[in-house]
């Protein structure tokens, strides 16, 4: 569940079913579907939640027993400085971004009302990569398109 195109597409079938769980408002005799500020103000990201859950795993296996393989195998990868599993790679920035440190990490229930008071991650940015357009770009491309559709329908008349 690493990739971000994977996690746009479940964040938006959460909102389309948590809009039918919360059902169109009827405002002045039209009826409004909720926006994606009015959904995110009743619940939380799912990708919220999921990182909060996967920091709360982290910390259960952080405190498990030394002695249990599970606790053995985790410290491998975990210590491990060339590890390149992308887990321990995001449970660790999420930690930094939270700042969560070994000794909240210890003691369970410090970590707990410090993972419900959490407001939110910061969204990354989308970067699109492109420029915004000038006004002459603008006016540029929509000349090449009325010269475009104009030998367009030329050539549907010919046919």
């Amino acid at each position: 569940m690493n990739k971000k195109n994977e996690m746009e597409d479940i964040e938006k079938k959460e909102r389309k079913i948590v809009r039918r769980i919360l059902r169109p408002r009827y405002d002045k005799g039209i009826w409004k579907l909720r926006s994606n500020k009015e959904v995110y103000a009743k619940i939380e990201k799912i990708s919220h939640t999921m990182r909060k859950r996967r920091i709360s795993f982290y910390a259960h296996l952080k405190r498990m027993n030394d002695t249990r393989l599970t606790k053995r195998k985790f410290d491998f990868f975990d210590k491990n400085p060339r590890t390149n599993l992308t887990w321990f790679k995001e449970v660790k920035a999420d930690l930094k971004e939270m700042k969560i440190e070994e000794e909240i990490i210890r003691n369970r229930n410090i970590l707990r009302q410090t993972l419900q008071e959490f407001p939110g991650f910061q969204e990354k940015k989308k970067n699109c990569g492109a420029a915004a357009w000038t006004e002459e770009r603008r006016e540029q491309q929509s000349e090449r398109m009325k010269i475009y559709w104009i030998q367009r329908k030329e050539r549907n008349r010919r046919n």
